[in-house]
């Protein structure tokens, strides 16, 4: 009887136990995001916009919020769980195609549960459709792309024209046929570029992001 209470006390301890995130750990991205009434969990693509209404909900009590572009960071303090903003990009900077992406930090000063996102918008550098193949799911890309996964896994972008890759500080993609790529995806971010082969030489964007471990919050 005693031995089956202390197991029983050593079980409640520790799911009583803070799930605190390991700063050296790169974590899924898993906020809830609506943007111009599209919603995803974690990361989103959406078109080209002169003003993006965002909505944003954390696992946990925002003590600290964070919104970087290229541009501009935007810090919010003690906001709670959700969040709506509107966001107008700087024009000449951030309505550019250089400048289409907005990294978003939401920290939990008392119970660690943090939480990141990220969307990426539709520019018209980037027009080269694709077949996307990420993490179980399967899409139609415009011409850009985000994937996130488990960093390791094999995911697929495949193309109507022969492409090239290109890709700056991360693993070279490659493909049998100029095509199809099957690739593992890359340890944290990485940004991917394919222009098809022939004219009128048109472009992809494709951002991976590859987690090392989803996060378990208290």
């Amino acid at each position: 009887m005693i031995k089956n209470i202390f197991f029983l006390l050593a079980a409640l301890s520790c799911v009583s136990t803070p799930k605190v995130l390991d700063p050296q750990i790169y974590y899924a991205h898993d906020l809830r995001l609506t943007v111009n009434g599209h919603e995803s969990l974690g990361t989103i693509v959406v078109p080209k916009s002169e003003k993006y209404s965002l909505k944003i909900v954390s696992p946990g009590k925002m003590s600290l919020f964070i919104l970087e572009t290229c541009h501009r960071e935007i810090p919010l303090e003690d906001i709670g769980r959700r969040e709506k903003m509107d966001i107008t990009p700087v024009v000449g900077i951030e309505n550019e195609p250089s400048c289409s992406m907005m990294k978003i930090s939401a920290f939990d000063k008392r119970k660690a549960r943090h939480a990141w996102g990220m969307v990426l918008a539709e520019n018209e550098m980037y027009r080269l459709p694709a077949k996307v193949k990420c993490n179980g799911k399967q899409w139609e890309s415009n011409g850009s792309t985000i994937c996130q996964s488990k960093d390791g896994k094999y995911q697929v972008i495949e193309f109507p024209v022969k492409v090239k890759a290109y890709g700056k500080g991360c693993p070279v993609l490659v493909s049998k046929d100029g095509f199809k790529f099957i690739y593992k995806i890359p340890n944290r971010e990485c940004v991917f570029a394919f222009q098809e082969v022939g004219s009128p030489k048109r472009r992809h964007y494709l951002v991976t992001i590859g987690y090392e471990r989803y996060p378990v919050r208290e």
